[in-house]
């Protein structure tokens, strides 16, 4: 992609999110790393343009989560948030539960105060505008298009979003080879229509649930 120019050269920065879901739980601080830590971390390391327009976070699954959640909850630092096959199950249902380790008293109380949904208020009050993209298997099982549906229904109030149904599409890596290029594709749209001419540098974060995808 960045060979034929449909995706500026970037940064990526793969994050081993464990089954956090981002939160900051009682075993690890993952939101706090990656919004404080880890982002600051990159920008003075790193020639980025440390700025929410040279800046975009996605993920897969959990990862997708992850990608609506800090960016209606931080808008000031994502100019995009890409998910694919985004976990926003309407209710846990033992899904994020049953296995969440970080959070032995993970319920749904606390599913619903931190999911995306939950800072969707405060996201309209910033009037920091970001651009979502989601792409989501059609015959997924794991995460049903129908809740996928219903998030992106109420995000479409308050922001942007590009919904696209994968067709055929499944939860695992068969479509999410095909699921990531897409996205990346409108993440280049992003960074081109965005970014200052002669800019020296793009910081792109990207975090993935406990994956590793080259590209």
């Amino acid at each position: 992609l960045i060979g034929s120019g449909e995706l500026p050269e970037c940064i990526a920065v793969f994050i081993d999110g464990y089954n956090s879901f981002y939160y900051d739980g009682p075993g690890l601080a993952m939101e706090t790393a990656i919004i404080h830590d880890l982002i600051p971390f990159i920008d003075k390391t790193y020639n980025t343009l440390a700025s929410k327009e040279g800046r975009i976070i996605g993920g897969i699954s959990m990862g997708g989560y992850g990608a609506a959640r800090f960016a209606v909850k931080y808008p000031q630092m994502f100019s995009a948030a890409l998910m694919m096959s985004p976990a926003v199950w309407r209710n846990s249902q033992g899904n994020a539960c049953s296995s969440l380790h970080l959070f032995n008293n993970f319920d749904q109380a606390t599913w619903d105060a931190e999911h995306p949904v939950a800072f969707l208020a405060s996201y309209t009050v910033a009037n920091s505008p970001v651009k979502f993209y989601a792409i989501h298997g059609t015959e997924d099982t794991v995460v049903p298009p129908a809740d996928v549906e219903a998030f992106v229904e109420k995000l479409s109030q308050v922001a942007e979003v590009e919904y696209v149904p994968y067709e055929g599409g499944i939860h695992a890596w068969t479509t999410w080879k095909e699921t990531c290029r897409e996205a990346l594709k409108y993440a280049g749209k992003v960074l081109q229509a965005r970014a200052a001419p002669n800019s020296a540098g793009l910081s792109g974060v990207a975090v993935y649930e406990k994956r590793e995808w080259r590209f």
